[in-house]
């Protein structure tokens, strides 16, 4: 992604590359260079090996196992110029990654290490049966437009990609991401990008619309995508491999 001439923030191919080791597998990714401000949230795991991790100490959800841990949290702006050559806040981010552990049925079924599987299983927990009140903008993720859901292509296993309305903006959607990690963890990628708004008479005016920030943020997302990626042992590989032919032979 460039970023228009006049705007200016951190990008991610110019960002830290990171590491985190998993069982049978290699998460390296590019995080942004956070600006030393006191206001911004720039906070990455110091513990990169989660092979035989505790998980006891992790947020608990469900009846069945699954718990989760961030192991980022950054928030950053945008700015561009206005009229008088003040540099002046345009657009806002705010991103969290986690580690989502499986239940043990989830675990043993080994729908992680199938592309098909895990796209189904994720897409379906997408789904709230009692979101069905109607939405005016065609451009806001629904049931009825399935959150806008498509697959994150990878090297190895493909991810699901999708957008959710988790009340953190009544404009924009979070951008969200999953992608299977190994037979026990998913990664679970939440964006919020949005504009930033001035208030007041005399306050100055965000000079882009907001198709122009929404297209941006979506961008930015793909992005920050394109820098994930999952090294997989060969002897994940062996199995992925011979779920993936069971799975064409049916």
């Amino acid at each position: 992604m460039i970023l228009p001439e006049s705007i200016s923030g951190p990008e991610f191919k110019d960002g830290d590359i990171v590491s985190f080791t998993f069982e049978d597998a290699e998460l390296t990714m590019r995080l942004p260079i956070i600006p030393d401000d006191p206001d911004e949230h720039n906070i990455v795991s110091s513990q990169t090996d989660f092979r035989n991790v505790n998980t006891t100490d992790w947020s608990h959800y469900g009846d069945e196992g699954n718990c989760s841990e961030q192991i980022v949290v950054q928030s950053w702006n945008y700015s561009d110029f206005d009229g008088s050559h003040n540099r002046l806040f345009v657009a806002l981010s705010f991103l969290k990654i986690c580690i989502l552990k499986n239940s043990q049925s989830e675990t043993d079924s080994l729908l992680n290490l199938n592309s098909e599987t895990f796209i189904n299983h994720y897409t379906q927990l997408l789904h709230d049966p009692e979101d069905d009140e109607p939405e005016d903008r065609p451009d806001w993720p629904t049931l009825s437009n399935n959150y806008f859901a498509k697959t994150v292509k990878k090297e190895t296993l493909d991810g699901l990609q999708a957008q959710l309305d988790m009340g953190s903006s009544k404009d924009f959607p979070t951008l969200t991401a999953f992608l299977p990690l190994n037979k026990l963890f998913t990664l679970r990628i939440a964006l919020n990008f949005g504009s930033y708004h001035y208030f007041g008479e005399s306050a100055p005016k965000n000079p882009y619309s907001y198709e122009f920030w929404r297209a941006l943020g979506l961008e930015l997302f793909d992005d920050l995508l394109s820098y994930v990626h999952i090294e997989y042992s060969p002897e994940a590989r062996a199995i992925i491999k011979e779920l993936a032919e069971k799975q064409t032979a049916l």
